[in-house]
């Protein structure tokens, strides 16, 4: 009994009938108005299940599902009212995507049976949203660390981007936050298909042919439409698409979140790539921010502004120098690492994964690695760490 169900209705008498007849079966909790029971749903545990009177004063069952939907996609609703009207019921259906419509007076045990088919329902939804996000995830993350080893110069960053934006959409509640974690992971993913030399001169902030600049920019429909026919990855696919958009300067973020999320995971992406860029450029993290706050025509202010608030490495991180056999996965490469003859094994910035860690030890056995290696390293490790430091 630990998920919760919430009774909305404007007449005490019936929600004390709720209580007393289903308490012991249910964990209940009522509201006497629309604007009490969103107030419960924003700031407190989620509910399992909402059950709504259709006809309230202020805002109607149907008003309030649909804000319910949208503040707790999860949540199952349901609709009970003492009006037989096809139209409401319709409107319930296809507005407040209700699970079940009940009429008064129902009895008690049809009503309880009504509930504990929407229990079932939430835990039903629950399972699959989690297989899924967890199953994609595993897989991207997977392909997002062989793509950096394989091609270190354009998926290097893709960790960075992911916590950055992982950081945005926190702070602005968009809700499927996975989606625009994978989005960030994956945003690159066209670069596959660009010569290695564009890819040094873009990277080295050198200037690009007009044919240099659209091969470059093609990368986004690459990616595009390598990801779009993935069951599950339209809306992650149309991110990276919409990369390189403007956005509507009349719109805030609230309504990009609210209408057009492909265009707001797009916008995320941008401001943090950006951003990275300049860092591994040698920026601060306040002058990073400056820069992109002063093309707020180009970069979303407000999502910029989030940046703010994001905790930084440097601060909570510290350089050392180490061999290849004293790298563990705490750490962060503060340079690029090549072999000794000059090939590219790993980029400045990467975080030392398991996978990334065994590539440079074999590599280091059959080739040889320079060394040491600069990195950053956690400073509760700092002690721990002054006995591996090189020099």
């Amino acid at each position: 009994m630990s998920e919760r169900v919430l009774c909305i209705d404007d007449d005490p008498n019936i929600l004390a009938g709720y209580q007393r007849i289903l308490h012991a079966r249910f964990r209940l909790d009522t509201a006497r108005s629309a604007k009490e029971a969103l107030s419960k749903i924003q700031h407190g545990e989620p509910y399992a299940v909402v059950v709504s009177d259709l006809r309230m004063p202020e805002m109607d069952g149907i008003a309030l599902l649909t804000k319910v939907r949208e503040l707790s996609p999860d949540t199952v609703r349901i609709v009970l009212t003492g009006y037989a009207d096809i139209q409401m019921a319709m409107a319930a259906v296809n507005e407040g995507s209700v699970f079940r419509f009940l009429a008064k007076p129902c009895p008690p045990e049809h009503f309880a049976k009504a509930l504990e088919a929407a229990l079932r329902q939430y835990r039903l939804q629950r399972a699959e949203r989690e297989l899924l996000e967890l199953t994609l995830r595993g897989v991207v993350d997977v392909l997002a660390e062989v793509l950096a080893m394989v091609n270190p110069l354009a998926f290097s960053q893709s960790t960075r981007l992911r916590r950055i934006v992982r950081h945005m959409g926190q702070t602005i509640g968009v809700s499927d936050l996975w989606q625009y974690e994978v989005a960030a992971l994956l945003s690159q993913v066209g670069c596959l298909v660009l010569p290695q030399d564009l890819l040094e001169k873009v990277y080295a902030d050198l200037p690009l042919s007009e044919e240099e600049e659209l091969m470059y920019a093609s990368r986004t429909t690459v990616g595009h439409k390598l990801l779009s026919a993935v069951p599950r990855m339209e809306k992650v696919a149309a991110m990276i698409a919409r990369q390189n958009e403007s956005f509507p300067p009349r719109k805030s973020v609230e309504e990009l979140r609210q209408t057009d999320p492909e265009l707001l995971g797009g916008q995320m992406i941008k401001v943090a790539l950006a951003f990275d860029n300049r860092l591994l450029a040698g920026a601060s993290q306040e002058q990073a921010i400056g820069a992109l706050a002063m093309r707020d025509e180009e970069f979303q202010p407000h999502l910029v502004a989030t940046l703010y608030s994001l905790p930084s490495l440097r601060v909570e991180m510290k350089e050392a120098f180490v061999r290849v056999r004293d790298l563990n996965t705490t750490m962060v490469l503060a340079e690029d690492v090549f072999t000794r003859n000059g090939l590219l094994l790993a980029k400045n910035g990467q975080e030392v994964s398991m996978a990334l860690l065994h590539r440079l030890q074999n590599f280091a056995r059959r080739i040889g690695v320079r060394e040491p290696i600069r990195v950053l390293v956690p400073r509760v490790k700092e002690e721990e760490t002054a006995n591996t430091m090189v020099g």
